[in-house]
């Protein structure tokens, strides 16, 4: 069974893409990129936020000094 061409010509799956679709498949590559970072500080400031809050319980359980 022969697999179908798409509208484009080309197989699915064909990796011969044009100068101009490279750069687009680079552009998004590098958006999801950027994406993933942005993802990935607000899982550090959300780590931070709750480190605080957890020291913070604990100081305020603690007996206070005298």
């Amino acid at each position: 069974m022969a697999t179908t061409k798409s509208a484009n010509g080309r197989r699915p799956g064909s990796k011969n893409h044009s100068p101009r679709e490279d750069r687009l498949i680079a552009q998004v590559a590098a958006l999801k990129a950027s994406l993933a970072a942005e993802k990935l500080k607000g899982k550090v400031k959300d780590a931070e936020k709750k480190e605080l809050r957890v020291a913070l319980a604990a100081a305020k359980k603690a007996p206070p000094k005298k």
